[in-house]
């Protein structure tokens, strides 16, 4: 909590710091800033339900916000290790490899939701024993699709005998 109340009065000393209004606008474009405040409204909202013992929230939803925090803080660390001279060079490699194959991410996406979807409304009227696409993540039919498209893309490399 100590570590949390940290971080808030440092986002509150950027937001206010320079006192003029154009820099508290500034504020609230980047990116990283937005990324700071959801983390840490995400720790405050987990922390307080479950020092609370409330309800409110399910425990499916309490899981996926904290999935979602965690990941948050796994960012801003990636983010961090920039300070480091020993990794700063693989951070910025990183960071560029992704920034310059994103439009390949996003043919990669489409492709497999070209053939995804259809698989997908297929699947929706068959009973459990005759599916088309097997259901890893459970309801979450963007992933079963993306993961059996993948699955049908590198087909079944056990069953290929090596040896000859």
């Amino acid at each position: 909590m100590a570590l949390w109340l940290y971080v808030v009065r440092t986002e509150i000393y950027q937001l206010l710091a320079p006192g003029k209004f154009k820099a508290y606008l500034d504020y609230f474009k980047s990116f990283w800033n937005w990324f700071d405040i959801i983390g840490l409204v995400l720790n405050l909202l987990i922390t307080v339900h479950t020092l609370a013992e409330s309800d409110w929230l399910t425990l499916w939803e309490l899981h996926m916000l904290s999935a979602i925090a965690s990941c948050n803080i796994f960012i801003k660390v990636f983010d961090w290790l920039r300070l480091f001279e020993k990794t700063a060079f693989y951070v910025q490699l990183i960071s560029e490899t992704l920034a310059e194959i994103r439009y390949f991410g996003v043919l990669i996406l489409v492709s497999l939701l070209m053939f995804g979807l259809p698989l997908a409304m297929l699947n929706h009227n068959r009973d459990e024993d005759n599916k088309l696409v097997d259901d890893i993540y459970g309801d979450y039919w963007i992933f079963n699709v993306l993961i059996n498209q993948g699955l049908a893309a590198m087909g079944n490399p056990y069953s290929k005998n090596y040896s000859d």
